[in-house]
Parts: structure tokens; sequence; C-alpha cells
């Protein structure tokens, strides 16, 4: 029990008790009732109105009627007991925060646990069990919907069952049971501990669905289809502030989930799932998803993708698998693969090495892809390679990757394979590059106005051997374009027109267009439409290649001017930096010099306004005979550098004498940080770089995890061994634990433990 739990649990045992008389409890009728706590815990006051609202949540609960709805006010609400049974909800009701409540308002819970006799609905509140026995909500057959719905990090860490609650000696402390459990978990800011499908300290055989909609994923624990054992808690050592109780212990052969227990993700992260219910068959699962997910998965009877990428980090090997139309299940990360049954219907992705074999049945039309490919089309393949394995009667389509446009996938005796090689006549890259990282044009321009010339970027690509000499020309090369416009991107594949290939975003009006080494960007239009004008604006452009290796995307900033100056005379723009390379965290001079190239006079007219990778660092300034300096830029990513090659860029505004001009010099920015550490899902990743000056040969990697300035969980990587300015990679799991900041140390061995390394942190929101 935490130690602010214990103060004011013994605090709360020496409020003066009223005599109220018992007498208070009337039968429910009241479709609406309010509660809030503020005078002491055995005080029946009020009346359940908003004016008067009841201090106890018992009071509450015995007016409201069924169906009706319990209202907590800002002071929360609370919950008394004098010995360690749980609380039964024998009502259909809802228990929300007031309207008019900003803030969500907490229950204070001391009976030991919860269970269910009819629906429920807890709604926008914070829960605190401070009972160390069997911090568990059972839905015990009925319906348990929580609803942007967290537990007090500063008491016991709640998680939900299925079924009932037993003491451990097999007694029942539930009401009758429902007819079919559900747990409906919603909200973003619904955080809760793990999920069992069964009783707690007992079996259950009513069919069970958990569905968990739209929470992140690091606020859920683990999923587990069967029943559990109360967790152990040291009862002698309850003020103890570290001394917790252990989380309910899944065990299948003792608790089994006898009923059918189905499991629904719906936008939402879950770490792992064990579908091992104990009884005749194991839990389905079905996803849903708008961005890539993944999931540790265990002995499921069938899983289904209903829609979005789904790339679970294990599966078992004789589950049944469905992927419904539009949706992808990502395998390319477990290698070889087996399964069941296989309904198809959506996209396939394996590794370029990898298999799947289907034992069981193999059914509907499925889209076979490797990864790492292009929006459109398979990654890199390898040739006469088999890929699915099975005898059933399901198709597979594939959209070779474009360096190899031959390969064919076709169906044999023993599954589908690739075909073996052949002379392919096509333009394959190894290799490209874009001249400039900014680009700043009039709108006329862009727009080819008064026959202006668009602009024209200029692209250098090296080709392979094989590639014959007349295709080697980047009109043949299927570029794929992406385009960010007002913080929406827009996606396209390249357009094949009479053997080369254009991108056209319609809804930006803007065209690509690919010829001899160059690529040409302006409004889209042709000879049967007009499809408007380029806006005015900042467009950021990601431009990807398919080489002979797999893809590589080069980016620039495109920014459209809505006026420019019509000066025609040359002004030479130079732009020099005090050094080629620059430790991150350092600071870098830069001056720029502006020449009339035929006087070889400085121009003092116009104004130049310094770039960082395509963003603007500096209001525009004008030059004084022909100079400028900025002195002290610190090299920070706040300031727009990033680690590796860095574009600056001189941007000249012309004038009506001079035209417009810009000049880009790259440099260097070098990591001086040992700790590049990043986090999705409570996976937390961390680079770790020795630029130390010697060698580590056992050094100590110690990872933390924060909520509001508490430590939460550590983890610790012993015997890190890394060359000078080597990089290694680590993940630790942090799942089910809350946290809002990531700490990071490293010493130099576990013998000497110097410190090398220490208040690296990154914050992470909500």
């Amino acid at each position: 029990m935490k130690k602010n739990n214990i103060i004011a649990l013994l605090f709360s045992m020496l409020l003066f008790i009223p005599a109220f008389p018992a007498n208070v409890f009337a039968a429910g009728s009241s479709a609406v009732v309010y509660t809030e706590f503020d005078s002491g815990n055995f005080n029946h006051a009020g009346d359940g109105t908003l004016a008067a609202p009841y201090n106890l949540f018992e009071d509450a609960m015995a007016a409201v009627a069924d169906g009706g709805t319990i209202y907590i006010l800002g002071r929360g609400a609370f919950i008394n007991t004098t010995d360690n049974s749980p609380f039964q909800i024998t009502k259909n009701v809802t228990i929300s925060s007031a309207p008019g409540v900003s803030t969500r308002p907490n229950i204070s819970v001391r009976p030991a646990g919860m269970v269910l006799g009819a629906n429920v609905t807890f709604r926008n509140i914070e829960l605190s069990f401070v009972n160390g026995f069997r911090a568990v909500i059972c839905a015990n057959g009925y319906t348990l919907t929580l609803d942007n719905v967290s537990y007090d990090t500063h008491t016991r860490v709640i998680h939900l069952a299925g079924g009932g609650l037993f003491y451990k000696g097999g007694i029942s402390a539930s009401p009758a049971a429902g007819a079919h459990s559900r747990i409906v978990i919603t909200g973003k800011n619904t955080f809760l501990g793990n999920i069992y499908a069964g009783g707690i300290n007992s079996t259950f055989d009513k069919p069970v669905d958990i569905t968990v909609d739209g929470v992140s994923g690091r606020n859920i624990g683990n999923v587990y289809a069967s029943g559990a054992a109360e967790g152990y808690y040291n009862s002698e050592n309850f003020l103890d502030p570290y001394n917790e109780p252990d989380p309910p212990e899944a065990d299948p052969t003792a608790y089994p989930a006898r009923g059918k227990v189905s499991i629904e993700l719906r936008n939402t992260g879950i770490d792992a799932i064990n579908g091992t219910t104990g009884g005749a068959e194991n839990a389905s699962v079905s996803v849903s998803t708008q961005n890539l997910y993944s999931c540790l998965l265990a002995n499921l009877h069938s899983l289904e993708v209903k829609q979005g990428v789904f790339a679970p980090d294990s599966i078992n090997d004789d589950v049944n698998i469905s992927i419904r139309q539009g949706a992808t299940l990502d395998i390319s990360s477990l290698g070889n693969c087996t399964v069941n049954d296989f309904t198809g219907g959506g996209i396939l992705m394996l590794s370029s090495g990898g298999r799947l074999t289907i034992r069981g049945t193999c059914t509907g039309e499925t889209e076979f892809r490797t990864n790492d490919g292009l929006p459109s089309c398979s990654g890199i393949a390898q040739y006469g390679h088999l890929y699915i394995e099975t005898t059933g009667a399901g198709t597979f389509t594939f959209h070779p990757y474009p360096t190899q446009s031959d390969m064919l996938f076709q169906k044999g005796n023993d599954g589908w394979r690739t075909s073996e090689r052949s002379a392919a006549n096509v333009t394959v890259l190894t290799e490209f590059d874009l001249d400039t990282s900014l680009l700043l044009v009039p709108l006329a321009q862009v727009n080819g106005i008064d026959d202006a010339t668009p602009p024209m970027l200029q692209v250098s690509a090296a080709y392979t051997e094989e590639t014959p000499s007349t295709l080697q020309h980047i009109e043949f090369v299927p570029f794929e374009y992406a385009v960010t416009y007002n913080g929406q991107t827009y996606s396209i594949s390249s357009d094949e027109i009479d053997g080369c290939y254009e991108g056209n975003i319609r809804e930006l009006n803007i065209n690509f267009y690919p010829a001899d080494n160059a690529i040409m960007i302006s409004r889209f239009s042709n000879k049967y439409d007009d499809f408007g004008m380029m806006a005015a604006g900042t467009y950021d452009i990601a431009i990807t290649a398919p080489t002979a290796t797999g893809n590589m995307t080069r980016s620039l900033r495109l920014v459209v001017t809505e006026d420019a100056a019509t000066g025609s005379a040359q002004a030479d723009l130079t732009l020099t930096a005090s050094a080629q390379e620059i430790p991150d965290g350092g600071s870098i001079n830069l001056s720029a010099a502006l020449t009339d190239t035929s006087t070889q006079q400085g121009v003092s007219a116009g104004s130049v306004t310094l770039y960082i990778n395509g963003q603007p660092y500096s209001t525009p300034k004008t030059p004084a005979g022909g100079s400028i300096s900025w002195n002290g830029i610190a090299v920070t990513k706040e300031n727009g550098f990033t680690t590796g090659t860095n574009h600056l860029t001189a941007v000249y505004s012309g004038t009506d004498t001079y035209a417009p001009s810009q000049k880009e010099i790259t440099i260097t920015v070098n990591r001086t940080d040992m700790f590049e550490i990043s986090e999705q899902n409570g996976k937390i990743d961390v680079a770790f770089t020795n630029l130390s000056d010697k060698e580590m040969r056992n050094a100590l990697l110690l990872i933390g995890v924060y909520d509001r300035g508490a430590l939460q969980k550590t983890a610790v990587n012993n015997g890190v061994a890394l060359t000078q300015e080597e990089t290694q990679s680590f993940r630790f799991d942090m799942s089910g634990t809350r946290f809002d900041r990531i700490q990071g140390f490293v010493w130099d061995s576990i013998e000497t433990m110097t410190p090398l390394v220490k208040n690296t942190s990154i914050s992470v929101e909500d």
C-alpha cells in the first residue's frame, strides 16, 4: 500500500462517527442521483440531489433506480467497508462524473474489489482501490463498460475479469452470474491493469467478449483468456508503502474459461495476448487499426485482421488466419510461419526469405507482398522461392517491385512461388540524390503564367550495369511522391504514359515531370482538363525511388510565394560556414556575400534569409556592403539541425534590378549524445553509442520511467560491450506501467561504476 493511502486510511478511522439511523436506505427510485464525499466515513448525509448530494456512495447506490445514473461531483466519492469483502453492484447503472465537472472525480474504494450483478458503466472517473486484496472488477456474466476510466497511480493497479469472484477457500463472493460477459474499454485516457476472461479463484462457463477501443498501448496490461488466482498480498506488512499485491496469476488449468472467448482490438495497443482458455477452444482475436500495430500473440484459436496493418511479434502455428479486404497481415519479422486454415481477402506480407505454410484449408484471393515495398507493390523478392506452401484452392496475386518487373508469382504442386530470373529490360537505380533541399519560387513561375518556365529539380542518378544505356534516364523510374501541405499528406505513385512516368496530385494541382536529369514541378493540367492553379504556401516533398537494394527517399521543401522580384541583373550569392563538421550542441558561424556579377561590387539591396534543412532560421536581413553574418548559431534540434548531413540555404529575395537567387551548402553534425531514446506503446528503444575515449567491455545501461516525478520502474542491461563510436540498439518493455518521462544512465563498468552519461531523458506525451 502506498504511503499516502495508509495515512488517508488511518485518518479516516479516526474521524468522528455521527449517530445516523440505519433506515436511511430506501428502495431505489431516482433516475439521477448525486454523490460527493466531504463529511466523514459513516455520515449518511444528503438526499441525492445536486444541492444535497449523498455523502456516501452506498447511499447513492441504494437510492438510484435500475437503469439510472449516479453522478460524482468534484470532491469525489467514497465506498466504505469494515471487512475484506468485495463491493457488489446489482443494478443496471451508469456511474459518471457530473456534468460541468472539469476533472475526473475520484472514487475511493475500501472494499476488496468489485463484482457485478447487473450491467454497469463507469465513465470519466478515477478509481482508488486502497485494499490490498483483490484489486479487481469482475463482470460476472454482465456488461462492464469503462469509458475514460483510470486508477489512481498512488493506489492499487486495477485488473479486470470476465468471470465471477471467489474467496481462496472456494466460497463465492459474487451475486448470481449473468449469461454473457462483455468487457468494453474505451477512451484515450483509460488506464488499467491486466484483463482476464475467466473468474478470480474460480472457473467460468459463460461466453466472454473483450473489446478495447482507442486506448493507448501502454495504458493497458496484458490479456489472458483464462481465469486467475488472486495475487499474493502480505497483509502482515500493510504499513510498508512498497508492499504491493501481485497481479492475479493466470491459470487455465485450475481456473478455465469454458465459454467462447473473443477479444477485439480497435485502434488500440495491447502488448501481449495469451489465448489459452483451459476450455475446449482457445480465444479468437480480431484487430482493426488505423496505424501499424504489433502485439505478442500466443495460443490463439483464430486471428482476424479487419482493418489496417497488423504486425504480430509472435503467433502460434495452429492458429486460423483471416484477412479482410483492405487489411494487411505483416508477418515479415517472423521468418517462416505455419498456420492452420487461411482465409484471404487482403494483403499478406512476408520477408524476402520467409515462407508461410498452410496446413489446413486455403480460400479467398490474397495479395502477396514482401516487406519494404512501395505503396503499390511488393518489396524485393527472391527469384524461384516458395513463399506460400499450400495445397488449398486459394489464390494469390502479386505486383512485383519495379526493378523486378519480369518476376511472376505462380502456383505449383507445393504452393505459390516466384519465377526464375529472366533478362529484364528495365531501369534499375543504385543511387539518386537531389541538388537542393529548398526551392523558393514565385506563384507565377510554378503555374507557368506568361510562359514562365517552372522550377527544375536537378537529380543525380546511378544505374546498374545491367540497365541498358537507352534506359538510363530518370523518366523511366517509377518514383513515388508524398507531399505535405497545410498539415495534410498526399501520396501517389507515378503514372505510366507511353513508357515514361510522371506524378500527379490532383488535390494540390501539382505535377512532377522527370526528364533527362531533372524533375519539373508545375501545376497539373493536360489537353483535356485544366485542374486549376497551385496555391502559394509550403510544400514538403518526399521522393522515393525503387533501387536494386530497396527504396531510397530524398526530401526537399518547395516554398511558393505570392510575389517575386522582377529584376533581371544577376547578383552572385555565396554562403560560407566556419566549419564543415560541428558537434551536436555546439555552435556555428555563417556568412553570406552578395556581389553584382558585372561590376563585382557588393549589393546592399533586397534581403537574404537563412534556412536550415528547409526551415527558416532568421528573419530577412539586408546586406551591408554586400555582406551578412549569422554568428553563434546553436547546433540543436530546435534550430532545425539533425545528426549527419545538414543543408544550409541562403535565399536572396531580389529587387526590381536584381533577380532572386539562392545558395546551398552542407555541413556534418556529429552526434555527442550516447543515447537516442524513443518510445511507442510502452516499448522503449535506445540507440547507445560509445563516444568515450576507450573501448567499453562491461558497461551498465539503466533505463528508468517516471510518472509525475516518481520513479515507477527500471530496466538494466548488464555487460554492454562497445568499441569506440560503435552503436548498439536495445529495447526495454515498460508496458503496463504509466509514465510520462524516460531517463537513461550509463556507467563504464559494473566493477567501477564510473558514470558516463546521466540525466539523459525525454518526455512522453499522454
